[in-house]
Order: structure tokens, then sequence, then C-alpha cells
């Protein structure tokens, strides 16, 4: 008798065992269906919605405190899915007219560029060119820090066009004549402030997170970069590697991963059109591949667990090819326009928000 009950009870635990275990690999598996499980909107203090106009901080995520979190790898599996597929992008060229050039017509091309839509993903994520009424939804109010070399200048550029049009952008660039220097802009009608900070080196932007800690003033939104002057005037790709996890250490601790920000990464180099012999001499392919794999185990950007959105200007300038940059290094405008479109879609994405007109 006590034989059949043991063996009854053990048969129950057994039956009990698995009902759990079929019930929890359902709810692993579905969860990623349900986005707004561990995805909340920020309240307050009476719990409801966010007040209109809001900045970018308050599309993102936040802990208890209030401070802005950037998704972690455990949001829903869609918007990483989404977010990897932004580069998926090509280029377009056709002719302009003609110029001029030692007596004969030439034609001028005329680059544009769009996501590739063959797949059901891209179509399903709705990615679109965010347009001036879009994005200052997305930033009203906030304050935008981009920092770095050249390439974060470019950016810059692009980014402050999207709120201020062609046509204001053209005064601005000549107001920007001195490149190696800090810009500050602000656009009226949303409260936008957007700076400039010239940090070629990755110490530079370390320290820069040491100086928002200290004044306790923190950017909105922050695009980081630099690379280039590391490869030309240090040359030591596991030195940049080591600045690199300071740099990530840095941000953590005096931020907690409390904004949005992104890491603007190097162009292709296109060595042959490197103006100066240094510049052929250092800026190869293969310090370049070096310096690449610092960057990837530093652990600063999300796909290898850091707490930065990488936008990806390698990949944005091989697919548009030599041509496209004419000293070898700065790639033309629409190759920058084309990060600032992914990053804009990041937020929108990130936000859980449809902005499309």
């Amino acid at each position: 008798m006590g034989t059949t009950d043991s063996q009854f009870n053990l048969d129950k635990i057994l039956v009990s065992s698995c009902a759990i275990f079929f019930i929890l690999v359902v709810t692993i598996n579905l969860i990623p269906y349900f986005p707004f499980i561990a995805y909340n909107f920020p309240t307050n203090s009476s719990g409801t919605l966010p007040v209109p106009s809001p900045s970018v901080s308050d599309y993102l995520p936040t802990n208890f405190s209030g401070s802005i979190r950037v998704p972690t790898a455990a949001s829903p599996l869609h918007r990483d899915t989404c977010v990897s597929f932004l580069h998926s992008i090509r280029y377009k060229s056709s002719a302009n007219g003609c110029q001029k050039e030692g007596g004969t017509c030439k034609d001028k091309k005329q680059y544009s560029w769009d996501w590739i839509q063959s797949n059901r993903v891209s179509e399903s994520c709705g990615f679109h060119r965010v347009h001036k009424s879009e994005a200052s939804v997305l930033v009203n109010g906030s304050w935008i820090v981009v920092a770095g070399d050249s390439e974060c200048r470019l950016t810059y550029i692009s980014l402050l066009e999207v709120f201020v049009g062609s046509e204001e952008m053209n005064r601005v660039k000549v107001d920007f004549t001195y490149q190696h220097g800090n810009y500050f802009k602000t656009v009226d009608g949303i409260g936008l402030k957007m700076d400039f900070l010239w940090r070629p080196f990755v110490s530079d932007l370390t320290e820069l997170m040491w100086e928002f800690n200290k004044t306790k003033r923190y950017p909105d939104l922050i695009i980081l970069g630099a690379g280039i002057w590391e490869m030309l005037y240090v040359n030591k790709a596991p030195d940049y590697g080591r600045k690199l996890e300071a740099l990530r250490e840095s941000y953590l601790a005096t931020l907690g991963g409390g904004m949005p920000v992104f890491w603007l990464g190097m162009p292709t180099l296109v060595n042959p059109k490197l103006n100066t012999e240094m510049k052929r001499a250092r800026l190869t392919d293969g310090v370049r591949r070096m310096y690449d794999d610092a960057l990837g185990g530093s652990r600063i950007l999300r796909q290898s667990g850091g707490p930065m959105f990488l936008l990806d200007l390698r990949l944005l300038s091989d697919l548009c090819g030599a041509d496209c940059a004419a000293d070898g290094m700065h790639y033309e405008e629409f190759v920058h326009d084309a990060a600032v479109q992914i990053l804009l879609n990041i937020l929108a994405i990130s936000s859980n928000k449809n902005i499309q007109p």
C-alpha cells in the first residue's frame, strides 16, 4: 500500500512539473509579441501621461528616480530587430545637368538613398525619412550634444539641417568656418539647444562625461565619436581600446546609463586620396581593422553589452564607395544624412510611438 501511494505521489509531482515547464516555455516565447511588457512611458506623480510637448527624454523609459534609461537588451525583441535592420540602405545616383571641365561637358551625379524595402522586417518597422515636424516632436525642448572629431561635426550639420532647413543651414556653415572648434545653436520655436564640441580624442570625451557630472547638467541626447585623430597622432590600437573602456566606465559612473547615447563609427578611409604622406602611412586598412577590433572589444556598444547605439559610418561609407569621399576621409553630406535618419528612427522605435504622417 505504501509503495502504491508513493508511486501515486511521484506521478503527481512529475505531472505538475511538466505542466509548470510547459507554462514557462509558452510564456517565454509569447513575451516578445506583447511589447507593452517591460516598457512603460514615464508618468507624473498623479500617474497620468506626460504633459504635451515633451522632450526626447520623455519618450524613453525611465527608472523610479525619473532619470532617462536607454532600453536594454531585455527590451521587446521587435525593437532590437528593427534597429538591427536600419543600416540596410542603398544609394542611387543620377545625372543632373553638366559642368564645364577642360572645354567639355561632363554630367554631375546627384546621389540619394533609401532603405531596402524588399524584406518584411523593414516594412513592418515603418522606416521612413523623419522631417522637421516629426523630429520636433521627438526632441522638443531638448539639449543635444554632439562631441568628437570632424566626422561628428558633419553629422551635427546634417542633424541641425533637419530642424532649420537648407537655407538657414547655408548661413550656419558660413559661421562654422573654424572647423576645429565648438559651435552652439538654439532653434527657436521648439526650445532645442544643439551644441557641437570639438573633442577629437577619446580621453577628451571621458573628461566631458566628468564635466557633466561636476556641473550636474546633463544633455537629453548625446552623440560621440573619435578615432581618426587617435589613428593619426597616437596610432596604438590597444591604447584606443583602453580609452574606450575608460569612457564607458565614466559614462556609467557619472550618468548611470541615464541618457540616449550614440557612437559614430569611423568611415572607410580611401588611402590613395588622403592628402598628406603621414595620413597615407598611418591611416591604412590594416590599422583601421585593429581599431575596429578595439572598439568591439571595449564593450561600449550595445551589441557587445554596452550602453551606446552604433551609427555605423563605415558601412554607410562602404555602400557609397570611394567616389563619395573627395579627400579620402570626409564623405558627402548625404552619407551623414543617412546616419542622422537612422538615429531619428532609433529614437522613434525606442519611444514606441508612430510618428509617421
